[in-house]
């Protein structure tokens, strides 16, 4: 990621709501989910303080899943089109590391996106490279927790988890600072859309489909579960993320 500094981007909530004020004021993105291979947008791009650009075969390498190449391009022109608006957790240093959440005030897309497409031989597309500019307030708060090495290494075969299981761990695990994680099993429906009704079913779902299958890969601990006045809870334990965090030091 080319950047002109690697020291982390935002130094407290205030920096940050000041970025987005400015960010969201100034104009000068994209139109959201717009695809182009203009020259003058890569330029732009290239400009910005944080982008990455990669090939249909960086991309096929570092997921380990067969696409092609509109296969590619169609998934980075889906996921720019969405805009988020949400609390999000960004690794601060005060002394030592500690997570703040900010409250974002505008959507935000997490990046903008362009592309170079290579000449086509006898009707076959070549290779693209991508830009892909993380010159939003979503995407400056994403590079900033890299920069503050706040994230966690998953194995490629990540990608072979079933999607339930990897979209579970996006959404609860992956960000999360605490080592038990408790987990009402309405929560869980809720946030993935899961649709049956029946209590056994969902139950074994989960189990089955969701946490074995994190557990298998070293992602999760065994997880427990309590019956309360509000039902089924699970708590999903992390001994590797307090493993890791006591690896850091406070300069890091």
């Amino acid at each position: 990621m080319p950047a002109k500094t690697s020291a982390p981007i935002f130094n407290d909530l205030e920096s940050i709501a000041t970025r987005e004020l400015a960010i969201s004021g100034n104009g000068n993105t994209l139109p959201s989910g717009q695809l182009t291979k203009s020259d003058q947008v890569i330029q732009r791009i290239q400009g910005t303080r944080y982008y990455i650009q990669f090939t249909d075969e960086d991309f096929q390498k570092h997921i380990s899943q067969n696409m092609s190449p509109n296969d590619i391009c169609n998934l980075l022109l889906e996921t720019s089109r969405v805009e988020f608006k949400l609390v999000f957790p960004v690794r601060m240093k005060n002394g030592k590391q500690n997570e703040q959440r900010y409250k974002m005030n505008f959507f935000s897309r997490l990046f903008e996106f362009g592309y170079i497409e290579e000449t086509r031989e006898n009707g076959i597309v070549r290779p693209r490279e991508y830009f892909i500019s993380f010159n939003t307030v979503l995407g400056e708060m994403f590079a900033h927790n890299l920069l503050s090495k706040s994230y966690d290494w998953v194995d490629i075969q990540f990608y072979n988890l079933p999607y339930n299981s990897q979209i579970f761990y996006r959404m609860f695990v992956l960000n999360n600072n605490y080592v038990r994680i408790p987990l009402k099993i309405e929560t869980i429906k809720e946030r993935l859309n899961l649709e049956d009704k029946n209590i056994t079913n969902l139950r074994n779902t989960i189990e089955r489909n969701i946490l074995e299958p994190l557990i298998a890969q070293g992602l999760i601990d065994p997880y427990e579960k309590e019956e309360g006045l509000h039902g089924l809870k699970f708590i999903v334990k992390r001994s590797k993320k307090e493993i890791i965090d006591k690896a850091r030091s406070p300069n890091d």
